[in-house]
């Protein structure tokens, strides 16, 4: 049997004790609701740098793929040159 003088002090701080552990639950939920919150934002993020990063390879695709056709049309034009100086020479020795 609980002594009647200690039975206040002992439910004032079962009271105190419950209160806390009831702040602490709110707390911890509206943790848990930033954390929820904080993923979502994660992820419409990382969604957003994985469109970035796919728009970023194909400008680098297109880019690889314009200095090809540079360097092709940079060769033909050395080709053509080569060919109207040859054909100056030819005629030059025709003459």
């Amino acid at each position: 049997q609980i002594d009647k003088s200690i039975a206040p002090i002992l439910f004032k701080r079962i009271d105190s004790i419950t209160r806390l552990a009831n702040e602490l639950t709110e707390e911890n939920e509206a943790l848990k609701l930033k954390i929820s919150q904080l993923t979502n934002e994660v992820e419409e993020r990382k969604c957003e740098f994985d469109a970035v990063k796919e728009e970023f390879d194909q400008y680098k695709k297109s880019e690889s793929e314009l200095n090809e056709m540079k360097n092709e049309v940079t060769a033909k034009s050395e080709e053509i040159e080569n060919l109207k100086k040859n054909e100056a020479e030819s005629k030059n020795r025709i003459s």
